[in-house]
């Protein structure tokens, strides 16, 4: 899972590393709650290594996923192994719909 954080405004290079700080710790924190459910499905692989996060300071990523920065809070994609879009949501997707996208992997 990759997570692109957009943000709106320009923010100065110290801001710049405290956010990307605040992001890491947050992943790391993630991980371990994730690891918990690793642990619990027997799932034998570091949980922290399948959550990334990006940091999008100028909009060049949401441009290139086809998105304008500020367009909305929340998008969801699922690509394929290939690196093809496979679907997109705007919206929190049902979760049988979003099961049988990531099942097309």
């Amino acid at each position: 899972m990759i997570t692109v954080v957009v943000f709106e405004k320009n923010h100065s290079k110290p801001a710049r590393l405290i956010l990307s700080a605040i992001m890491r710790r947050r992943l790391e924190s993630e991980g371990h709650r994730l690891q918990d459910r690793y642990d619990k499905l027997k799932i034998a692989r570091n949980a922290r290594r399948d959550v990334s996060a990006v940091p999008d300071f100028d909009g060049t990523i949401a441009r290139q996923l086809g998105m304008e920065p500020g367009a909305g809070l929340f998008h969801i994609f699922v690509f394929g192994k290939n690196g093809n879009p496979i679907k997109e949501w705007s919206d929190v997707p049902p979760a049988g719909e979003f099961s049988a996208a990531l099942k097309q992997n």
